[in-house]
């Protein structure tokens, strides 16, 4: 009999957390299933009742954590501010989710590093990048047609700004105790806002 839904929902949770300690220490490719049942304190079985593979716990964590973002894109989008404002919203809720991730960065780049190439986790980074990249056109668009941004191809400039925030995390990488991720943002911002506008 499966486990009720806020016991699993807990059990999910606990199993995540002991694995992001162990990723943290040893690394995703030297971490076993066996550090993770033992960080969990929970039994071998109960962990591959919720999780087959160390990957899957992984993806659940990377899944989880873009979800949450993506919820707070949305937010941002249907609000009431000026395209500007957004763009600046958006900017630094980012930042503060890489902030979050920060001691996980070095994991995460492990892990695709190793696995871009499977067609699951190639997939998975699309469905990652996509509603990032939507949100962010869907903003300078509506700032052109109100005449506060100046004639650009939004998708450009959408895709420039994701990629500002993959060599904020190549930075970060390079560089951890040098990057002040705040400051970071506001130059960007201040930098691109002025070209958007008029």
């Amino acid at each position: 009999m499966p486990p009720k839904v806020d016991v699993a929902d807990e059990r999910r949770a606990q199993i995540i957390e002991a694995a992001l300690a162990c990723f943290a220490r040893k690394g995703y490719h030297r971490t076993k299933m066996d550090d993770i049942v033992a960080e969990s304190g929970l039994s071998k079985g109960s962990l591959y009742w919720y999780f087959k593979s160390k990957k899957e716990i992984f993806l659940a964590t990377i899944t989880s954590f873009f979800q949450q973002m993506e919820v707070s894109l949305e937010e941002i989008l249907q609000s009431d501010l000026a395209p500007t404002e957004k763009l600046r919203a958006i900017a630094r809720s980012v930042a503060s989710g890489v902030e979050k991730a920060r001691p996980f960065i070095s994991v995460m780049l492990d892990f695709w590093s190793h696995t871009y190439h499977e067609e699951e986790i190639y997939q998975l980074l699309q469905e990652i990048y996509r509603p990032y990249a939507a949100v962010l056109t869907t903003i300078i668009e509506e700032g052109i047609r109100q005449g506060e941004f100046r004639q650009v191809n939004a998708e450009h400039v959408a895709s420039l700004l994701i990629a500002v925030y993959d060599g904020i995390v190549m930075q970060l990488l390079l560089n951890p105790e040098q990057i002040d991720i705040t400051a970071w943002t506001e130059t960007m911002l201040n930098v691109l806002l002025e070209g958007l506008h008029h």
